[in-house]
């Protein structure tokens, strides 16, 4: 038997064998599903060319030539898809066009079976001994070059995808690249001496199928072995997972390249700017952000190339295709060569435009509702002020009818009592009497006259904050039996009467709530200037607080907090670790000092 026959078998059950182990990758990669086929069709139709070869009638020969045609029909399509779905092309040829690859070679099997009656593919066909073997000779029909000039087409457009993929993505390395070039080039190699070639022998023996078990050992290589990153998984399978990630993500995929032109944008751009990916490559990103923003990002991306690392938060207007503004943000990474230099920009970027437009609306929100709140404080404010003044002068009006009325009548009490006490000499007792109602007389005098000055702040007109403290003191000491101790710096006197009115009335409503409800037998009056405020306390010994201190809210607390409000201030009232009760105003000197200069 011819040697070739022997390796047609070999060819046979070796690809066979190899398309049961392609097979086994199937769940793994759709191009394995591929290149299986493609092994079993190339295995069946080196098998039918042996049995050809070996067969000795022509009858015998025409039907294996016929199903030579049959199972060998798609190795040619095959192998074009093969080569799609390896590069990731396979997802941007449209459907019919899959359909028309098997569709031709279909028609080739259909006009070789009935080439009897039309002559189109053969006019006729004779056996012809040459080399050892015979052949079943055919003189070729007018649709034969044609047929077989589109099998070669595909061969050749495998080939070319191939090197397009390599040539704008070089996912693989040279020599990796130049054994899939040589597996895909192989049949049209091998299938030459068939056709063109003028040995003798040679142009009569089919040697496609040597180029195409070549093809087929050197893609088992890659899906077996590994030796060129098994094209079927990383070059194929994990480029198109890759890109349907990437189409699918909620933000745009891209690469700068050092002069800030983009070597490479996601299809989301579209989604995202309205421009196709295509569009982008090659231009500035200056093009699309706008003018105002250009030189924070240049900034941005010398930061990203000084720290070498990741950096993010940069957020710039850009452009849409049709004309809108949109705010995105990035998150960028230099690649960096040997010397530190950027070989290129690895970046992300995801459209806040709704998140800014929400945060201009809040930012909107809040100064209205702040303009709210100030409008209601400010009428609080006023009210707070309008109650006090009417307070105040209620305060000077009874202050002036105590004044202008029971001290007048406690005078003339006095005047009648010391009258009397000089004409009382026959009577002891009656003497007596008329001397204590004298000195009574003169005590509720003398207190009369220190609450009509109280309400009626008869001693601030004339006397400074400090002052009036000093003579109240005085007064309330001689009034009963309580010790006042007063300690007020000069320096703390320089406040515009309407605040030492509010400060006085604060302290007096201290000393009265310390002695009345406190039974306070020792009360201390301090003011202190510190750096930023002035602090005046009333200090007692009596009574500790009640245990709800802070919610208490009597008329004379209440007043006291209005007061500290008006003074921009704050008032609290406390038990110190002694036990001592204190009642504490304090006055911020840049907010009088603001709202002097007001």
């Amino acid at each position: 038997m011819h040697v070739y026959l022997h390796l047609l078998f070999l060819f046979s059950g070796v690809l066979l064998t190899l398309a049961a182990l392609a097979w086994t990758y199937r769940s793994v990669s759709m191009s394995a599903r591929t290149f299986s086929l493609f092994l079993v069709s190339e295995s069946l139709s080196c098998f039918a060319y042996g049995m050809n070869l070996a067969s000795e009638g022509l009858d015998a020969k025409v039907f294996w030539n016929h199903a030579e045609y049959l199972v060998g029909m798609p190795v040619a399509p095959l192998t074009i898809l093969l080569a799609l779905r390896v590069t990731g092309y396979e997802r941007r040829v449209p459907y019919w066009a899959l359909v028309l690859l098997f569709g031709i070679p279909s028609a080739g099997v259909a006009l070789n079976w009935t080439w009897p009656w039309h002559a189109l593919l053969y006019t006729r066909v004779w056996l012809e001994p040459a080399g050892g073997l015979t052949f079943l000779t055919k003189a070729h029909g007018s649709l034969y070059v044609p047929l077989f000039a589109y099998a070669y087409a595909l061969m050749l457009a495998a080939f070319v995808t191939f090197a397009v993929r390599y040539a704008r993505r070089r996912s693989v390395t040279a020599q990796q690249a130049a054994l899939v070039g040589l597996a895909l080039l192989a049949p049209l190699a091998f299938g030459a001496p068939y056709y063109w070639l003028p040995f003798t022998g040679l142009q009569r023996l089919n040697t496609l199928h040597a180029g195409y078990f070549l093809t087929a050992l050197l893609f088992s290589g890659a899906l077996f072995r590994g030796h060129f990153l098994c094209l079927v998984r990383a070059l194929g399978e994990a480029q198109e997972r890759n890109e349907l990630l990437l189409s699918n993500a909620n933000a745009i995929f891209y690469t700068i390249a050092p002069d800030g032109r983009f070597s490479y944008v996601s299809r989301t751009w579209q989604q995202f700017l309205g421009h196709r990916a295509e569009e982008m490559i090659g231009r500035e990103y200056r093009d699309v952000v706008l003018a105002e923003d250009v030189p924070a990002c240049d900034a941005f991306l010398e930061g990203v190339v000084r720290s070498g690392e990741l950096r993010s938060g940069i957020e710039y207007r850009v452009r849409h295709k049709d004309g809108s503004e949109h705010w995105h943000t990035s998150s960028i990474k230099p690649v960096l060569d040997a010397k530190r230099n950027p070989v290129t920009f690895v970046g992300v970027a995801h459209d806040i435009t709704d998140v800014k437009r929400t945060q201009m609306e809040l930012r909107v929100a809040v100064e209205r509702l702040n303009g709210l709140i100030a409008s209601r404080e400010e009428e609080l404010r006023q009210a707070t002020a309008a109650a006090l003044d009417a307070s105040e002068a209620e305060s000077r009006r009874i202050g002036q009818e105590i004044h202008d009325g029971l001290c007048q009548e406690l005078v003339g009490l006095l005047r009648m009592a010391e009258w009397l006490v000089p004409r009382c000499e026959g009577s002891e007792d009656i003497r007596h009497r008329a001397t204590a109602l004298s000195e009574q007389a003169g005590y509720v005098l003398r207190l009369a006259r220190c609450v009509s000055y109280d309400l009626t702040l008869h001693d601030l007109h004339a006397l400074s904050l400090c002052e009036a403290l000093a003579l109240f003191a005085q007064r309330f000491k001689s009034a009963s039996d309580v010790e006042i101790e007063l300690s007020c710096a000069q320096a703390c006197g320089d406040f515009t009467p309407v605040e030492a009115e509010h400060i006085y009335r604060v302290v007096r409503e201290a000393v009265v709530n310390a002695i009345r409800h406190g039974k306070a037998r020792h009360i201390w009056i301090d003011m202190i200037q510190e750096a930023r405020q002035v602090v005046v306390s009333v200090t007692n010994d009596g009574l500790p607080l009640p245990p709800d201190v802070e919610h208490m809210q009597g008329v004379g607390v209440s007043q006291m907090r209005m007061r500290a409000g008006q003074l921009g201030g704050a008032f609290s009232l406390y038990s110190d670790p002694l036990g001592k009760t204190i009642a504490e105003l304090s006055v911020p000197l840049e907010l009088r000092n603001t709202s002097d200069e007001q």
